[in-house]
C-alpha cells in the first residue's frame, strides 16, 4: 500500500500524536474505531506493518 501523505501527518503515533496518525487511522479503518492493533494482532494472519516511513515535516 503507498500512502500520498500530506506534511505535517505523523506516521507512526508518538509524544502527542497517538491518533491522527496515518498508522492509526488505518487501524481503526481495517479493525473499527479505537481499535488497538495489540488486541487484534493476536486474532489476525494478515496485518499492516510499516516498512517504509517519511517523518512529519516530509511530504
Amino acid at each position: 500500500l503507498a500512502i500520498n501523505k500530506p506534511s505535517g501527518l505523523q506516521v507512526l503515533p508518538g509524544g502527542s500524536f497517538q491518533q491522527r496518525t496515518v498508522f492509526t487511522q488505518l487501524c481503526w479503518r481495517t479493525y473499527g474505531p479505537f481499535s488497538t492493533l495489540p488486541e487484534k494482532y493476536s486474532e489476525q494472519k494478515q496485518h499492516s506493518v510499516p516498512v517504509h516511513r517519511l517523518g512529519r515535516g516530509t511530504s
